[in-house]
Formats: C-alpha cells, structure tokens, sequence
C-alpha cells in the first residue's frame, strides 16, 4: 500500500527528527560492544543551567490525572521534539510544549482507553545533544533523566496511591522507560511492590539485550501476548540491513513480534494486522504489512516497499523503519494492551480471592487468634481489587465462619422415624417456595449403595413434615460398571416415590451432576425456575457443611447477577461417617469447589489442586 503525497511529507518530516536524533549515539556505536550497548546514565554535572520543572504544578505535565475514570494508570514519555536547544530543552516554552502535546497526541490513542495519563514535561536531550562529544553527550541524557526520574518520583509519592501502572514511551521516551525500571524496580521494597503493580512496559524504538537483564533482573522481555511485568520492545527493518543506530553490530536486541507475540523468527501474515494508523486522528488500515524476528533481533517489516516509507536521513538507510514502529502495528498495541489490563485485573481479582480461601481454610485447620482480623483484611482486598466479586466473597466468609469456626453451629440429624420433628424450630416454611435439595452419591453397579438411601429417608421425612415444599435432586451417571447410565437423581426419584410414597410432581432432578460444585450450579436453574425462596440442603452429616458453602456462593452471586434471592435455612442430614477418609477432608472439597465457583484463574486453583487431588485418590 502506497502513502499520498500529503502523508510522505509529514512522515519525512518526523523521520527527519528522529534520525537526526540518534547521530551522537552512531557515532560510537560501531565501536561498542553488546556488554555496552545500554550504558546506565551518569549523574548530571553541576551546572548554571535553569532548574527542571516542579511536578507538583500541574502546568509541568502535558497530561495530568487525564481520565480519571479509569483503573490503571500510564506513564507516557514524549520522544524526541526539541529540534533547535543546544543541550537539552531549558527553554520549556508555550511553543515547545505544545510540540509535546502533539507527539504523545498521536500515542495517546493507544493508551488512553486503559490508562489515566500521565505525561511530564522535561528537559529532554535535544536534536544538537546528539551530535555532541561522548562524555557531554551523555551528560545531556543525564539531564533529560534526571528530569524523568523527578516526575516519577513525584507521580509515585501524590498520585499512584497503589493504582497498577503502565510504562510507555517510543525512542527517546522509550530509553527512559528503561532507566525507571532500573532506578526504581530493582530489589527493595519499594521496588518489588512496583513490580507487583506493573502491567507492562512498552518500549518500542529501542534495544534491550542480554546484558540489560542480567545487570538488571527486573526487565524482562515480553515472551507473549498477556504475560505481566513484562517489557515489549521492537524495532522496524525491512530485512536488508546488518546493522542501524539503534541495533549496532554485534548487538542482538530481545524483541516481541506485536503480531503473532512471538520471540523466534515465525512469520506473522499480514491478516493478523488489525490496522496501521499513519497519523492523528485517521483510520485504521487493516492488514497492511506482516512481519518477523529477525536473526538481529530486528522486527522485520514485510508486504511494504522501502520507498514508500523513507528513513528521511542518509543517517537511516533505506530500510530502517523506525519512525514507523508503532504507527505499523497501532491497532495491535492498543488491543493487546488492553488484553494485558485485562489478564493483569484477573490476576489480581483471582490472587485476592485465592488468598481469602486460603486464609479461611487456614482457620478452620489450624485456628489462631489473628484469623479474624486477616479473613477482613482479605475482604477489603477483594473489594479493592475485585468489587463485583465482594458480595459472594463477604458471604462465603460470613457463612463459613458459622458453619466452620463457630463452635456453637450443630447439624440437624434424622432420627428413626417418618417424620423430621428435629426441623420443627428452624423456620422452614411449609410453601412451595421452599425446596429440599438432595445431593446424590456415587452409585455401585448403576445402583444405591445404603448411603444414598439413608439421604433419601432423610428427604422424605422432611417432605412429610413439610407437605407443600418441593424437592430437588441431583446427581448424574457415576460410579463403575454403570451400562445403564443410571443416574443418581433418577434413582433417588424413583426411590422417594416408589418406597417413601413421595408425590412425583414434588420432585425435580438434575441428572448431570458430577460433583458437589456441578450439583449447585445445576440445581440453581431449577430453583431459580420454580421461583424458590427458601432452601435447606440434604446430605450427610460429613457433607452439609461442604455443600452449605457452595449454595451459599451460588446464592450471592444468583442474587447479584439476576436479581434472584434464596436463602438458606437449617440443615437436615444422614448422620453417618463417610465411606472415604479423604471426606474428613470436607473443608479441603469446599474451598477447592468454591474456587471452580468463583472461576479463579488457573494459578489460584494450584494452590488447592494437588491437596485435592491426594485427597480424592
């Protein structure tokens, strides 16, 4: 695809700009070596030059607080503007700031759908910096950091206040992004509470080596698409150069393919690109170039011709992308940040409530003093991190400590007899509205072992102590040699109406359940449909507390998500002990169950998994 005429000029322009910027750094670069590529930024000489700006005065930032109503935050870094200073930008200007604005405007777009924006102004290296000698060269990028560094510390100390972050910045910007990670990163604690909270960096238009992550273990190359932390670099060639300023020789750079989110050298089609954005404001351009890793480490550009995207200096030779590196894949970045928000706020969400199961399980075996304060402590985490999930967390807190840590809390038992006289004071009304929910168990050559039947007979005597209620079992096809594909609820059916004399049009199942959390999930359509208010579960007496705690999450989140109340009252049970040693374990079932319930992410489950495993063997 061929640009207009209009556009080439304004990309000459802005290829201009930046290449001219990077003349100081060729200048040494044939002679450094990959140990020395990404040199740490000296201190800066004192000097008579104006101090940098006061990022406590809101005019020091070209974006500020821009977006409140979003979760994260970003920290935007301008790339290279400043075209006419000597040294660095001093002069902070209404002219030169404006000249700020107008290049974050374009990367804005990326960002601003998941970040609050942050942006600082700063006495960034200028165009002439960069055809400096060596030594003061490097004496200006320690300026423009220095600055950088400032604003960081500043946003950090009055506006993070715990808020995940972003870092982000093209070229210059880019650099700088790199020196914060080592400045403020690195292994204190400060800086590992800034790793927990980072969502990513997006370094694009500069190099990270081996050597950067060996001196400094906080930056870690982006290996795919929404792993956390992490740093996406690239830099754009058309595959026809063995070396460019900002990949010297001998350098290898550690690059993403924003495509495919490959790091080896698989081609990503250009029907994977979801639209190149080429200037402020216009529309995307699907599928307008492919691309892959190349052996530099170079991102190598294809289904573009070299002439119609000119480096705009001898200093780039014909070939060299940069200036395009993120107007490219535009469309790509801003939905892959938006991927990694996403996996970053589940992450969260899963850690906070995997640690509030942890912590109640912890309670219930090995109970101390500090149980209360650290069960609230997670709460208020899971509010802060999670607030949709905090009704169902509060209840399943608020439910297990009444049926797991309260002391005081009995089951209600069956006795002998064809009644349930034990449920007379626990409030169950005798209505339609209020159902007894059986759970089923494993069957034994497609038939009911004495377990099942005795929870059964528990079912009946409260269906005859309680005429007008309605019954609800589940259970599906289970156990070995079932040719049949008997299923536990059909079984328990036919028993209650043939044996206990149990009116058929009482009864509803639920045939699929395989486990007790399946058995919540089903059963609740069915009361929900049958417009239940009330319920009392059915079980044995190993088994009430473990199932109590599903149908109690699954009633919070019922009532959250649809509006549907029903409440849980009493308890009525088989007593009997459990068959398998590893139900002694209930409490292990439940909170594993209760994570499948909330739909934790795969690491939180790990935490319960392999007890739970060892426990059903």
């Amino acid at each position: 695809m061929k640009i207009t005429k209009a556009k080439r000029t304004g990309l000459l322009i802005l290829a201009a700009v930046l290449a001219v910027c990077w003349i100081g750094c060729n200048r040494g670069s044939r002679q450094e070596t990959a140990a020395s590529a990404s040199p740490s930024i000296p201190e800066p000489a004192v000097t008579a030059e104006p101090a940098g700006p006061d990022y406590g005065d809101p005019g020091s930032w070209a974006y500020f607080a821009e977006g409140e109503d979003k979760d994260a935050d970003v920290f935007l870094i301008c790339p290279l503007v400043d075209t006419r200073s000597e040294r660095n930008a001093y002069d902070l200007n209404d002219k030169l700031k404006e000249r700020f604005v107008n290049a974050l405007d374009m990367e804005k777009g990326i960002y601003e759908d998941v970040g609050r924006l942050y942006s600082p102004f700063y006495r960034q290296m200028s165009m002439n910096a960069y055809r400096l000698p060596e030594p003061e060269r490097e004496m200006t990028r320690a300026v423009a950091y220095a600055d950088i560094s400032a604003a960081f510390r500043w946003y950090l100390d009055h506006e993070n206040n715990g808020r995940p972050l972003i870092l982000a910045g093209f070229s210059q910007g880019a650099e700088m992004c790199l020196e914060l990670m080592k400045e403020f990163f690195g292994d204190t604690l400060e800086g590992g509470a800034l790793r927990e909270r980072l969502i990513t960096v997006y370094a694009i238009g500069w190099r990270v080596t081996e050597e950067d992550t060996r001196a400094y273990p906080q930056i870690v190359p982006a290996q795919g698409e929404k792993d956390l932390g992490t740093v996406v670099s690239f830099d754009c060639e058309d595959g026809s150069l063995q070396e460019t300023i900002i990949i010297p020789a001998g350098v290898r750079t550690l690059s993403v393919n924003p495509l495919n989110w490959r790091t080896d050298g698989t081609p990503a089609d250009r029907s994977l690109n979801l639209g190149a954005v080429m200037s402020t404001g216009a529309e995307p351009v699907p599928g307008l170039c492919g691309a892959y890793i190349g052996d530099r480490g170079e991102l190598v550009v294809t289904d573009v011709e070299a002439g119609d995207y000119p480096p705009g200096l001898d200093l780039f030779p014909t070939g060299a992308y940069h200036v395009y590196d993120y107007l490219f894949f535009f469309t790509n970045l801003k939905q892959n940040i938006a991927d990694r928000a996403a996996a970053y706020f589940e992450a969260q969400r899963g850690a906070c409530l995997g640690q509030l199961l942890q912590d109640l399980l912890t309670a219930r075996e090995t109970p101390n003093a500090d149980d209360a304060q650290r069960i609230d402590a997670d709460l208020a985490a899971v509010k802060a991190a999670a607030e949709a999930d905090y009704p169902a967390a509060k209840a399943i807190a608020d439910h297990w400590r009444q049926v797991y840590l309260d002391p005081a809390y009995t089951l209600c038992c069956h006795g002998e007899g064809k009644l349930a006289p034990e449920l007379d004071g626990a409030g169950i009304p005798d209505e339609r509205t209020h159902a007894f929910v059986v759970l089923g168990y494993e069957l034994q050559n497609g038939e009911m072992t004495d377990e099942l039947r005795g929870r059964c007979e528990a079912a009946a005597a409260a269906a005859r102590s309680f005429p007008n209620t309605i019954l609800v079992c589940s259970g599906g096809a289970t156990g070995p040699n079932n040719p049949d594909g008997h299923t536990e609820a059909g079984l328990m059916k036919q028993y209650l109406t043939e044996v206990c004399g149990i009116d058929a049009d009482r009864i509803f199942t639920d045939e699929r359940a395989l486990t007790t959390a399946e058995n919540a999930v089903n059963t609740f359509a069915i009361l929900k449909e049958q417009g239940v208010e009330t319920m009392t579960i059915v079980t044995s007496s190993y088994h009430q507390r473990w199932g109590q705690a599903l149908y109690n999450a699954l009633a919070a989140i019922y009532e959250q998500q649809y509006g549907y109340h029903a409440r849980l009252i009493g308890n009525y049970c088989f007593d009997t002990e459990p068959s398998v040693d590893a139900f002694l374990h209930d409490d292990w079932f439940a909170v594993y169950q209760l994570g499948e319930i909330l739909n934790l992410p795969g690491e939180q489950m790990n935490r319960f998994r392999d007890v739970y495993a060892l426990l059903g063997q």
